[in-house]
């Protein structure tokens, strides 16, 4: 039957006989046969990856296992396949899914979504970093939904004379997103230091465009990761 996998057949036999006088034998028997053939539904399973994140261009690729079992029994070979490890890339519209077909009902799946420093995920939704799904599979229980959102920090910039501690004042820099890529940022020191709040966790360029008066500016890029 399309759509579902055979498991057994069973068979229950009844014997039943008329009325019969003592030291007689029995007049008439009947017999009744009943054949049950037992089937497991199979399901399709939905994966989806959702990207809450306004400085990706959605082309990152994130990746995923699969584990599947019955009755205690790892099944994953049998069922995945190919498809026990598999990526997904949300691109321009936040959002892709995978599907897993042919999973029997009553079995356990567990996903699992390989950790990204840049983001925090919750899951179905369960709760805030959490790397995997399990579903108990069923005509309720069919789906797997992965929220992805980019961390952001606070962070503060230091301008100091040579010696370390003395803040200097007056300095101007641009700040670049390099992944993700993102609009630059003008950054006017004042007492030598400034906030940057709610910056995107990622990898940044930072360049100076006007030292301090009675300073050389610096003649490199400043690189650097927050996460």
């Amino acid at each position: 039957i399309d759509g579902y996998r055979y498991d057994s057949t069973t068979y229950e036999y009844k014997l039943g006989e008329t009325t019969a006088t003592d030291a007689t034998v029995v007049k008439d028997q009947m017999k009744e046969v009943i054949i049950t053939n037992n089937y497991t539904k199979l399901i399709d399973v939905t994966i989806t990856k959702v990207l809450v994140d306004d400085y990706s261009n959605g082309e990152e690729s994130f990746k995923f296992t699969a584990v599947l079992t019955e009755n205690g029994n790892n099944i994953t070979e049998e069922y995945l396949g190919n498809n026990k490890e598999f990526s997904l890339v949300p691109g321009s519209e936040k959002t892709a899914a995978k599907t897993l077909s042919g999973i029997p009902a009553g079995a356990v799946l567990v996903v699992t979504e390989e950790a990204d420093v840049n983001y925090t995920t919750v899951v179905n939704p369960a709760g805030a970093n959490e790397s995997s799904g399990s579903i108990l599979v069923s005509d309720d229980a069919n789906t797997i939904k992965f929220i992805n959102t980019r961390k952001v920090v606070n962070v503060t910039l230091k301008k100091t004379a040579s010696d370390g501690t003395t803040p200097l004042n007056g300095a101007q820099f641009s700040l670049q997103g390099v992944d993700p890529l993102s609009d630059a940022i003008e950054i006017i020191m004042t007492e030598g230091t400034y906030l940057i709040e709610d910056l995107p966790s990622g990898t940044y360029t930072l360049t100076e465009i006007k030292a301090p008066d009675g300073y050389v500016i610096l003649d490199k890029d400043i690189t650097f990761t927050v996460n």
